[in-house]
């Protein structure tokens, strides 16, 4: 007869494999999760670096604003906000939270359109007839923070679900 003892001798280095196999795939999809999210900082980052370089570019005077360079800087912004975009969308689906970040698509789109909107008027005074133009850069950015800091908290193995 078989002893509880050698029951338990043959059955545990399947139950050791089993948890290990649960705490890798849980610490392996934190890892990719966490990836994710750096990525997607770097992305934020860059698009912000872009976004200020064309809008400080909108603020020159007509004298030295080139409308042909203008649109070089503009389209470089498009392609980096469409790929920040997909990004954004990838990962609230990696992460099951698609309503949380449609607001800050939304914030990231308005803000694109914004500079784009200035990027095709020709002269210095109808792109900063609106005083709120000059603050597009710092205003996304403060709209921006709350979705970073949550980004960044991934990016970290910080993860709240």
């Amino acid at each position: 007869m078989v002893s509880g003892f050698e029951v338990f001798k043959a059955v545990t280095p399947f139950l050791i494999a089993y948890v290990v196999v649960v705490v890798w795939h849980t610490q392996k999809r934190k890892e990719v999760l966490a990836n994710e999210a750096k990525n997607l900082i770097l992305g934020l980052n860059n698009f912000k670096t872009l976004a200020n370089q064309l809008h400080s570019y909108l603020m020159l005077v007509d004298g030295v604003f080139n409308h042909k360079e203008c649109i070089v800087k503009t389209e470089e912004l498009r392609k980096t906000a469409t790929g920040l975009r997909s990004d954004l969308i990838l990962f609230s689906e990696l992460m099951g939270r698609e309503d949380e970040y449609k607001k800050f698509i939304t914030i990231l789109d308005d803000f694109f359109i914004k500079l784009y909107s200035l990027s095709v008027l020709e002269s210095w005074e109808d792109r900063f007839e609106d005083n709120d133009n000059y603050n597009l850069v710092v205003n996304f950015s403060n709209e921006a923070q709350p979705f970073k800091k949550k980004i960044i908290s991934y990016a970290l193995y910080g993860f709240h679900k």
